[in-house]
C-alpha cells in the first residue's frame, strides 16, 4: 500500500498566531480544534504544528523547557488530546515539531548540568575549557554572535548553535540519546502521525572542535565543523527506524542546506521520508526561470524512493505573496504559485494564511518585535553604528515576525 503522505497536502500552523480559543490573545488548541472543519473543507490532509511544549519562548517555542507538557499558553494536555482526536475523526493527520538538537537553558537538565562539573547531567551538554582565556574556538552561532557562552560558576563555556538560551545537547552521550528517544515514544503513543525534526543536521559536531574557516570574499564563516558531521546519518537512520516501527508514521527534516547533493543523503528508504528544499522554498523574488530550474534539478537529483517538498512560505521566512508581488497582479501570482505547489511532483506544505493572501507584517517599533533573530540583528546594527531607523530596517529584514502575524479570520481592525 502506498504511503499516505505521498498524496497528502500539509498545512503548517504557527501555534501562537492561528486561532485564539480562550480570548487571551494567543493561539491555542481550543482555537485550532474550532477550525478543523474549515481545514477539512480547505482540503488539507495533514497539519504540521510548531512547538507547543512548555517554553520561556526566547525563540517562540523552539527553546523547550519540558518535552512532556503542553505550554499553558496553548492549553492543557487534555486540550491537545481532544484536538488530536477531532483531527483524526476528520481524517486529518497531525505531525508535530520536535527539537532534538537543543533545549532551553531553563530546562531542569541544563540547570543541573551547570550546577557543577561533577553533576550527573554535566555531560548532557557540550562544555569546554577556555583557550587562552577565550572561547574554545571561533564558531559563530547560526543567529550571529558567538556560539559559546562563559559560565562564571563552573569556569567553562557551553555551546549553543543558535541563541544563547538554546543550549546544544551532547548527542555523543548515550543517556541523552536514550532520553530523546523516550520523548519521541511519548508523543507517538499519544497518537501523533509523525514529526518535523528541527535543524536535524546539527545533532553532531566535530569532536576536535577545530576553528571554522572564513570566506573572505563574502565575509562569512564557513560552517564546516558544526553541522553535517560524521555519524549524523547513522543517527538519522536510527531515528527513522524507531519512528517507522510505529505504523504509518511520517518524518520530515529541516536540514540547513540548499545543496541538493547534501539534502538527498538525508531522505529516502531507511532515512527521513522527506526534507525541506530551501533552494526552492526561499527564492527571494519571482523568478520563473529559477523556479523551473530548481524543480528540474530536484527531479534529476532525487532517486525513485525520494520525493521533494514543495513550499514557498513558513514561519522562518517572508511570505511568498510579499516576496513575489507584481503590482496589480498579486492575486494572480499567488494563485499560480499555489497551483504549482499542488500540481508539481512533491509533497506540498501550505503555510497558514497563504490561502487568503496574507502579506508580511512590518514592525514599526522594536518594542513590538518578539523574534530573537530580529532582535539580535537590531542590536548588532546599533553596535555597528547604524541609526535607530537603519537598525529597525535590519530587524525587519532579518526577523521572522513578518510572517507570524495572527490569522485574519475577519476584517476587524483591533
Amino acid at each position: 500500500m502506498e504511503d499516505w503522505w505521498k498524496k497528502a497536502v500539509f498545512y503548517e500552523i504557527y501555534m501562537p498566531s492561528f486561532c485564539d480559543g480562550n480570548g487571551d490573545g494567543i493561539g491555542d488548541f481550543i482555537g485550532i480544534t474550532s477550525k478543523l472543519d474549515y481545514l477539512k473543507k480547505l482540503g488539507i490532509n495533514g497539519i504540521w504544528l510548531t512547538p507547543f511544549y512548555r517554553s520561556p519562548k526566547v525563540d517562540n517555542g523552539y527553546d523547550i523547557s519540558d518535552y512532556y507538557t503542553v505550554d499553558p499558553d496553548y492549553g492543557t494536555m487534555k486540550d491537545f488530546e481532544i484536538f488530536l482526536m477531532e483531527a483524526h475523526a476528520r481524517n486529518i493527520k497531525v505531525i508535530i515539531d520536535i527539537v532534538l538538537n537543543h533545549t532551553s537553558t531553563e530546562h531542569r537538565w541544563f540547570q543541573e548540568s551547570r550546577s557543577s562539573k561533577v553533576n550527573p547531567k554535566r555531560e548532557w551538554y557540550i562544555w569546554r575549557d577556555p583557550v587562552n582565556g577565550n572561547a574554545p574556538n571561533n564558531w559563530i552561532s547560526f543567529m550571529e554572535g558567538p556560539a559559546w557562552t562563559f559560565d562564571e560558576k563552573t569556569g567553562q563555556f557551553f555551546y549553543h548553535s543558535f541563541a544563547e538560551q538554546q543550549v546544544d545537547l551532547n548527542w555523543t552521550n548515550p543517556e541523552v540519546k536514550a532520553e530523546m528517544f523516550r520523548v519521541m515514544r511519548f508523543w507517538l503513543e499519544k497518537g501523533v502521525d509523525g514529526f518535523r525534526l528541527d535543524v536535524i543536521n546539527h545533532l553532531k559536531v566535530t569532536v576536535r572542535f577545530d576553528d571554522n574557516p572564513w570566506d573572505e570574499e563574502v565575509g562569512e564563516q564557513i560552517h564546516c565543523y558544526d553541522k553535517n558531521q560524521e555519524g549524523i546519518l547513522e543517527v538519522i537512520e536510527e531515528i527513522a527506524a524507531f519512528v517507522h516501527s510505529y505504523p504509518d508514521k511520517f518524518l520530515v527534516g529541516e536540514v540547513s542546506s540548499e545543496d541538493l547533493n547534501e539534502l538527498k543523503n538525508y531522505c529516502g528508504k531507511g532515512k527521513l521520508d522527506v526534507v525541506f528544499q530551501f533552494n526552492l522554498g526561499s527564492i527571494p523574488e519571482l523568478d520563473v526561470e529559477k523556479i523551473y530550474q530548481q524543480i528540474k534539478e530536484m527531479d534529476i537529483a532525487y532517486k525513485e524512493d525520494q520525493l521533494p517538498t514543495l513550499f514557498f512560505g513558513s514561519h522562518d521566512m517572508s511570505r511568498f505573496i510579499t516576496r513575489f508581488a507584481v503590482d496589480g497582479k498579486e492575486e494572480e501570482v499567488a494563485k499560480l504559485i499555489s497551483t504549482l505547489m499542488l500540481t508539481a511532483k512533491g509533497v506540498p506544505f501550505i503555510y497558514y494564511g497563504e490561502e487568503i493572501g496574507m502579506r508580511d507584517l512590518v514592525i514599526d517599533d522594536i518594542s513590538k518585535m518578539k523574534d530573537v533573530q530580529g532582535l539580535i540583528a537590531y542590536h548588532l546594527a546599533l553596535e555597528a553604528g547604524k541609526t535607530e531607523k537603519e537598525a529597525l530596517d535590519e530587524a525587519n529584514r532579518n526577523g521572522r515576525d513578518r510572517s507570524r502575524s495572527p490569522m485574519q479570520w475577519s476584517q476587524t481592525t483591533y
